[in-house]
């Protein structure tokens, strides 16, 4: 079995959080946008807050794709989810976008994303408490639920999407803060995302022998890593890196 970089990371049959059409997804958080899928897999959370979408529940396993899929809470985002998927005893952890709540759990390939790093801080939430109109857009639903908990937080009340918080409403109609995905508006980063030395420390506590990285960053982690000891592998499309001693095989 091999893992491939292409449109997305691609174990076996499925390719988690693509970038293009796929046969079957499997989506580790809530994106802005969803790609086309023949069929679509998340945790049973994010299934929930979509259409046509499969659930897997957290804290059991189920067999897609020739795998046995085991959810750990990333911490991302509504739903967000670290995947185990198990084939003759093999377990390659594939981690999307993750917070620092993310738990290690062992395995003997990893897979790691390198978001780009946050945009500086441009004091938003001053803006929102100044009680004016304010149309604020997140990058990701990570982001969304960061900036909805700090408004909460901070006393100030806005509107959201109703997938957002389950059971907590899409906020007072007369709100004039808004949290929204699409129209105009001021972006807002806000991710929860970990950084490097969180990932680096993350890798190391999962004992895994083969650790592929990819994403804007990269090269960067993939160094971070090897200057820990660590072995570790940029993917990059249309590269495919082998499980399980295979030799590396050419996509093109």
């Amino acid at each position: 079995m091999e893992l491939r970089y292409a449109q997305g990371i691609r174990l076996g049959a499925l390719t988690f959080d693509p970038v293009g059409r796929v046969p079957s997804a499997f989506w580790t958080h809530r994106p802005v946008r969803r790609v086309q899928a023949g069929q679509t897999l998340a945790s049973a959370p994010l299934a929930a807050t979509w259409s046509d979408v499969l659930g897997v529940p957290f804290g059991g396993s189920v067999v897609a794709g020739g795998f046995r899929l085991e959810l750990i809470p990333s911490g991302y985002g509504p739903g967000g989810a670290a995947v185990i998927a198990t084939r003759n005893g093999h377990r390659t952890l594939i981690l999307g976008p993750v917070s620092p709540r993310c738990e290690a759990q062992p395995a003997e390939s990893l897979v790691l994303f390198a978001a780009d790093t946050l945009a500086p801080d441009d004091d938003w939430l001053s803006a929102a408490r100044m009680g004016g109109t304010l149309r604020l857009i997140p990058r990701d639903a990570g982001a969304a639920l960061a900036i909805s908990e700090a408004l909460t937080a901070a006393g100030v009340p806005h509107r959201r999407p109703a997938w957002l918080v389950a059971g907590a409403g899409e906020g007072p109609k007369s709100a004039r803060v808004t949290l929204s995905f699409t129209g105009e508006g001021r972006p807002v980063d806000a991710r929860p995302q970990a950084d490097e030395a969180f990932l680096a420390a993350y890798a190391h506590s999962t004992g895994a022998e083969r650790i592929y990285v990819h994403g804007p960053r990269a090269e960067a982690l993939s160094h971070r890593l090897k200057d820990a000891g660590m072995s570790s592998r940029v993917l990059a499309a249309p590269a495919q890196l082998p499980l399980a001693g295979l030799h590396p095989v050419s996509s093109r």
